[in-house]
């Protein structure tokens, strides 16, 4: 929108001239009451926009101004006669205002006013118009319009015309009071006339308003009795103040117009109603021209457009009509003549018949009546002119009449010059722009709603620091050249300057740009720039954000090269432009240095990323690429070309790198290339990103090759070498990675079907990628032959005829076939079709082709279109290739192109591939898309469908099918699948075939589309449309179901009930639905998925379509449990009545089956889950040798609760385990070894480590949420059982003692005893001396030798216990055991018993210890004696 400042510089004294603004200017829209006189803008004050509107009709057509025409001669104000003081007035002319003359004006419309009495004059506002404060006042009451009104600001846009811009107006009310006076005394002698025309008693050159009092001698005297020359003045006077005031005039001259009111019968205009003919001669025809003291006067800041209005009307129409020309002056030259033919006043039609209240007659019976209604209207000028500030400020008026003759009358008010220049507007493309990208800068010129031709305009602008005009300036625009000056527009790349000169608005022409791309360097805010016009208001700059560059860099890894000086080129694209290269050198491995830095890109744009190596085919590298932004990968592929979107926001920075690593040599199947083969035999690769080609290799020996095929992953092709007539082989070529170009030997084959030989053209070729087999074919005679070679056969069984299918006329005997990665086949033929060159595809799927055995083979096809928007004719395709994209390559003799083939219109942006090929070849798989057809019954036998796949707006149809027979379920006829642009929108429909009994609006119709197990889109109805996934090689099946009876819908809720009642929707759970028959037929829909997962208001529906009216089902309903929940209950219901279903629940599936299911039923279950926490226990042996296992751990809840886990720990039976949330489960443990004690309470955490508490009793209140783990630990204590002996000798060493624990007795068990060999004490340990004990139990400590029947020569010392390193004798042999998790080492100590010795001097002798012997010998032997005789006696007696 433009919104610009006036500023008023002058205001000439007497009529108004309003300054062109100083500053860049608009103006209001018109308002719609156009102001009369007395509202003009009172001295130093600015002038309201008054309305201009067009003369209806226009009085002439458009004309041109007309310069350097010599002005009539300035008549001289002293030779005018009749100039009385324009006060002075005659009583005695001035009729009785009592007077009731009964002849009143026939067109008056009302009763006649009295004139006012002599010498007194109206009362009138003070000045020239309204007061300040009462323009304020009016602006507060009228709001905006009356804003924009008095011109502060415009809402207009750029390109929408604004009123012209008043500059300078004549109201003829300078210091005028009610009543009539000269022209040439008026404003101090601004104006003089001819002297013909400005004779008060002729009736001419006269300033009068409505209210002057009549009759008047000097000026429109009467005419003898007759006052019709004053009363018809006055009345025009009045007329012409009530179309100022916006009085809609009538269309029929029989019913004026009267809008009179007080303040229009105050408007004064210039009449004339001569009584006798004006004298003609040189300068007669003058009614008003300013004095050489009268200049407009009006100021301007630079060149402008200007034009005049004025208000006009007619009287007394007949022969002597009023013929009036406004032109503007400078000296005495005629810049503008501003009606291109003479304004006419009597001659106007339409609005334009005004009267006024009729006047006295005061001449008596003899005054007649006016005659007839006044025509007036408003003229605005048909031409303009640019005028400079000095010329317009030197122009004057010069207003005539070529009507000389009596009888006419005419006036003249509110002569104005008007601005008319066109508008200047200067807009961004947008309100942001990147730096560093080029934007547009559209200039707008804008003409005045005049629409008055405006020629040789123009402008220069200074672009600010920082914005410079781009490298490719892109001039445009609609602008151009009509006349005059030729048009041009300067803009230098790199310039900070834009020039435009010669520009032109022709008539009626609204508007116009120029338009240049410009670039800032930096972000920032920059503006448009100061702009110094010619001809033109300029608005206010615009201003840019700039945000920082977007940018992408190309980077190239070589993990490997294959050769040490193998390069390769990067290369950043849109369309066929390279935006930015590089070029790899050097040996070096890794991270290239070479790279694409920081390229400069738009933001949501999308480009092309491509690499190619500088030479060769590049075959034995594996390319792939992987694009990051900020850590994020944004786009990747397996392919030396791919597809980027940058980011939708600035400064996004882009990293790509391409990474080549080597492989075994291999043909490419990737998203830009594929190949040709020449006639001689040559192997070549193309690129459909750069348009090049480059030779792999050639077969030798070999003239007229052809049918190019390329098996799986590029790992082998093969091709035909014919026969000179094309019909025959002479052999197969192959070329793989090891053996390179061969010529299979023994190959040579006749094609025949059956025993009849075909004799066509061998033109197409395909590799199976799955089963390896090579297919060739030709078109000959309506069909097309399919052969295969399978070279692992035996070689009777190599070839083999696959089968034939009709291809009808329209096939011009060439063309190729291509195979997708499921197997399916694709016979392109070309075709010319009135005259254009033109493509069908046939399918034949994968199903036929698997058992095909040589008869008539199922196809669907196409339909034939033409191929268009190629450079040249295309004629005579020969080779067809994918693109993973969905597009496919077609090639002739010298050219291949990628085309949409749901159009066959060439993709744009793509470039041609000058191949010199005789077929194509790839392994790329396309997306592609079949729609399939459903018939789950018919109403009637003969009802058939036509199914159709139609692309664009509006749709045109690629293929259609109709099915055939009476079979039910999925039909043989079906589209495709056909290849689809990824990302493009197919429309889908049926409708009943030809023949058929039933309306499709009988059929319940149901329709859904599925790629790789994701449903794209679904409806109901005989049409719907789907978007193929933006992604290489998907394949879209689209399958419309019909059935003769209303589907069942089936839908299931799955809720969730807290633990306090509460219930919500169960979200992303699994459930399913399956259907089978008990009667009739029965289908589920969506068919691909028989399992969904639940909506945000937990629920999934079904269709269940039946074959007939007596069709039933059994439906199979089921949930998958999710770990958390509990299965609670479920129900179902049949159109709303509850019915009996018992849901069984195993570990995988909770289901529940609802019988008798009719068709239009509405099933629906609900599914109700309870939260659970899942519990799982935990056994931890924190000091010892005993397994978690052996002990027996539970968690036991209330009645009502889930049972809690119990088990052994490690086993299911413990682990993740639901339990009721806020239910409270006793923890406890059994088992195990009496040894090992629980050391410390239960501890219980969620799975984030968050405590929950457990009671002193083993209680724990799992609650909804995270899992619960709870822990026991149990520990044993440790005993080291050793012994020592002092000075050991054989037979007494530590190992022939036994060392025992003997604990006390155990209320609930018995614990061992633990009994070991006795040993020493070693430092490092004596693991088989230690035992475990429980823990804080009492044990006896002994020891015994192991031998008991030897002397005992050793004796116990003591119990010793190790603290330390330091032994510690231990007072009784019964010890407590450790504590749990700590050990003990206890030992007994042992010595020898030793001799008595018989000292050898002093003390007691050694004959004494002899003699002591001796006695004891003797006294032992004694004793024996005595006990032998005893034993004697005994047995004796």
């Amino acid at each position: 929108m433009r919104a610009l400042a006036v500023t008023v510089s002058l205001v000439v004294t007497g009529s108004v001239a309003v300054a062109a603004p100083t500053t860049p200017t608009a103006t209001p829209p018109p308002a719609s009451t156009p102001a009369s006189d007395a509202d003009a803008a009172p001295t130093g004050t600015e002038a309201p926009a008054t309305s201009t509107p067009a003369p209806t009709p226009s009085p002439g057509g458009p004309g041109s101004p007309v310069t350097d025409t010599p002005v009539a001669g300035s008549p001289d104000p002293t030779d005018a006669t009749d100039t009385p003081d324009p006060t002075d007035t005659d009583p005695t002319d001035t009729p009785d205002p009592t007077d009731n003359d009964p002849d009143v004006d026939a067109d008056s419309g009302g009763t006649p006013e009295p004139a006012p009495a002599p010498g007194e004059a109206p009362t009138m506002p003070e000045g020239d118009g309204p007061s300040e404060q009462e323009r304020q006042d009016a602006a507060a009451r009228d709001g905006p319009a009356a804003a924009a009104r008095q011109g502060s600001f415009s809402l207009f846009a750029a390109g929408v015309p604004e009123a012209p811009r008043e500059v300078y107006v004549e109201t003829f009310e300078q210091g005028l009071a009610s009543g009539a006076s000269s022209l040439t005394g008026y404003a101090g002698g601004r104006y003089a006339a001819s002297p013909g025309w400005v004779t008060g008693t002729n009736c001419t050159g006269v300033l009068l308003d409505r209210n002057a009092a009549y009759p008047n001698a000097q000026f429109c005297p009467s005419q003898g009795t007759s006052t019709a020359g004053a009363r018809e003045t006055r009345r025009m006077a009045d007329v012409l103040g009530q179309v100022a005031a916006g009085v809609a005039g009538s269309s029929t001259a029989t019913t004026p117009a009267n809008g009179s009111t007080a303040a229009t019968r105050t408007n004064h205009a210039l009449v004339a109603a001569p009584y006798t003919a004006v004298p003609t001669g040189t300068n007669t025809t003058i009614m008003l021209q300013s004095t050489a003291g009268g200049a407009l006067g009006v100021e301007a800041p630079d060149r402008r457009y200007y034009t005049v209005e004025m208000a006009a009307a007619g009287a007394r129409c007949g022969t002597s009509n009023a013929s009036l020309q406004l032109a503007l002056f400078v000296g005495s030259t005629i810049v503008l003549n501003g009606y291109g033919t003479p304004v006419v006043p009597c001659t106007s039609t339409g609005a334009v018949f005004y009267t006024s209240p009729a006047q006295a007659a005061t001449g008596g019976s003899g005054d007649a009546a006016l005659v007839g209604p006044v025509r007036a209207q408003t003229y605005l000028g048909t031409s303009a002119v640019a005028l400079n500030p000095d010329q317009i400020a030197a122009t004057r008026f010069n207003l005539t009449n070529t009507t000389t003759t009596a009888g006419g009358a005419v006036a003249v008010d509110n002569i104005r010059v008007l601005d008319v220049t066109p508008a200047l507007d200067v807009a961004f493309a947008g309100p942001t722009a990147v730096a560093g990208v080029p934007t547009t800068l559209t200039y707008t010129i804008t003409n005045t709603s005049d629409l008055l031709a405006k020629t040789d305009w123009g402008f220069t602008a200074a672009l600010p620091a920082g914005l410079r005009v781009a490298a490719t300036p892109a001039v445009g625009g609609t602008c151009t050249n009509a006349t005059g000056v030729a048009y041009a527009v300067t803009a230098a790349a790199g310039s900070g300057s834009i020039g435009v000169v010669g520009g032109d608005l022709v008539v009626n022409g609204q508007s116009c740009t120029v338009t240049v791309d410009i670039v800032a360097a930096q972000p920032g805010t920059v503006a448009s720039g100061a702009v110094t016009p010619s001809g033109l208001v300029v608005a206010s700059d615009a201003s840019l954000e700039v945000a920082p560059p977007t940018t992408v860099t190309i980077l190239k890894n070589l993990p490997a090269r294959q050769a040490a000086g193998d390069q390769f080129v990067l290369s950043l694209r849109q369309g066929t432009t390279v935006l930015a290269s590089a070029t790899t050198t050097g040996t070096a491995t890794g991270v290239q240095a070479a790279r694409v830095d920081r390229a400069l890109v738009e933001p949501g744009a999308t480009y092309t990323i491509h690499e190619a190596p500088t030479a060769g085919a590049g075959l034995t590298y594996a390319p792939s690429y992987e694009c990051v932004r900020a850590g994020t990968v944004i786009a990747s592929g397996a392919s030396a070309s791919g597809s980027l979107t940058i980011p939708d926001e600035p400064g996004a920075e882009v990293v790509c790198t391409f990474t080549n690593t080597v492989q075994q040599a291999a043909l490419f199947c990737d998203a830009n290339r594929f190949y040709s083969v020449t006639n001689a035999g040559a192997l070549q690769q193309a690129d459909i990103v750069t348009g090049g080609v480059t030779t792999v290799g050639s077969w030798t020996g070999t003239t007229a090759t052809n049918g190019l095929g390329v098996g799986a992953n590029g790992s082998l092709a093969y091709a035909l070498d014919r026969s000179a007539a094309a019909t025959s082989v002479l052999a197969i070529l192959k070329w793989t990675p090891s053996g390179g170009f061969e010529r299979l030997p023994n190959t040579a084959y006749t094609p025949t079907a059956g025993t009849t030989q075909i004799a066509g053209s061998l033109v197409a070729g395909a590799v199976d990628p799955t089963t390896g087999r090579y297919l060739f074919g030709t078109f000959v005679g309506g069909q097309f032959y399919i052969w295969s070679f399978t070279e692992s056969n035996p070689a009777a069984t190599r070839f083999q005829f696959v089968g034939s299918f009709s291809t009808g006329t329209t096939p011009n005997g060439n063309g190729d076939m291509a195979f997708d990665s499921r197997g399916n086949l694709y016979v392109i033929g070309a075709a010319v079709v009135s005259s254009v060159n033109s493509a069908t595809i046939y399918t034949v799927t994968a199903e036929t082709l698997a058992s095909a055995s040589g008869g008539t083979l199922a196809v669907g096809s196409s339909t034939t279109r033409a191929l268009t928007n190629t450079d040249a004719a295309f004629a005579n395709l020969n080779g067809v290739a994918f693109s993973p994209r969905g597009t496919i390559y077609l090639g002739n003799a010298d050219s291949a192109y990628e085309f949409d083939a749901t159009t066959w219109a060439r993709v744009p942006g793509t470039p041609r591939v000058p191949v010199a090929s005789t077929d194509l070849g790839g392994c790329a798989s396309p997306s592609t898309v079949t729609v399939q057809k459903n018939v789950v019954g018919r109403i009637a036998a003969a009802d058939q469908f036509t199914l159709t796949a139609a692309t664009g707006t509006p749709a045109v149809p690629f293929a259609t099918a109709t099915t055939t027979g009476a079979t039910t379920g999925r039909q043989a006829a079906q589209i495709g699948p056909l290849p689809a642009v990824s990302g493009s929108t197919i429309a889908i429909s049926e409708a009943m075939a030809s023949g058929s009994a039933s309306a499709i609006g009988t059929y319940t119709t149901v329709w859904e589309c599925w790629s790789d197990g994701v449903r794209l889109a679904n409806g109901t109805g005989a049409s719907g449309s789907v978007v193929v996934p933006n992604r290489l090689s998907a394949n879209v099946t689209c399958t419309f179901f019909n059935s003769p009876r209303p589907a069942a819908t089936v839908t299931l809720t799955k809720t969730i009930r807290e633990t306090s009642g509460a219930e919500r929707p169960g979200v992303d759970w699994s459930l399913g639905t399956t259907a089978v028959a008990t009667t009739g037929t029965a289908t589920v829909l969506p068919s691909e998925a028989p399992r969904q997962q639940t909506n945000a208001s937990g629920q999934a529906a079904w269709s269940v379509l039946f074959g007939a009216t007596n069709a039933r089902a059994t439906l199979t309903v089921s949930e998958t449990p999710q770990p958390g929940f509990s299965f609670v209950s479920g129900a179902c219901t049949v159109d709303g009545r509850a019915v009996a279903t018992t849901f069984t629940q195993t570990a995988t599936l909770v289901s529940a089956q609802v019988a008798n299911v009719a068709p239009a039923a509405a099933v629906a279950c609900t599914f109700v889950n309870s939260p659970t926490v899942s519990l799982t226990l935990v056994k931890q042996v924190t000091f010892g040798s005993a397994a978690p296992t052996q002990w027996l751990l539970s968690a036991t809840g209330p009645s009502g609760a889930l049972a809690g886990p119990a088990g052994r720990s490690g086993t299911a039976a413990v682990t993740n385990v639901n339990v009721t949330p806020g239910a409270t489960y006793r923890l406890a443990e059994s088992g195990g070894p009496l040894t090992y004690l629980q050391t410390g309470a239960w501890q219980c955490r969620t799975a984030t480590g968050g405590v929950v508490e457990v009671s002193a009793a083993g209680d724990v209140v799992p609650i909804g949420g995270p899992a619960v783990t709870c822990t026991v630990s149990n520990a044993t204590a440790s005993v080291t059982l050793l012994n020592q002996v002092l000075q050991p000798r054989d037979g007494f060493r530590p190992a022939d003692w036994r060392v025992t624990a003997t604990p006390a007795a155990l209320t609930g068990g018995t614990l061992p005893t633990e009994i070991r060999a006795g040993a020493e004490y070693t430092a490092t340990g004596n693991p088989a001396n230690a035992f475990e004990v429980r823990p804080g139990h009492s044990y006896t400590l002994s020891q015994a030798v192991t031998d008991t029947t030897r002397p005992l020569a050793y004796r116990e010392l003591r119990l010793e216990r190790l603290d330390g390193s330091t032994w510690t004798p231990v007072t009784s042999r019964t010890i407590t055991a450790p504590a749990a998790g700590q050990s003990a080492i206890y030992r007994f100590v042992n010595a020898p018993v030793n001799p008595t010795r018989l000292p050898l001097t002093g003390g007691t002798g050694a004959d004494t210890f002899a003699i002591a012997g001796g006695a004891v010998l003797l006294a032992a032997l004694a004793l024996s004696w005595w006990h032998g005789r005893r034993r004697g006696r005994g047995a004796s007696g």
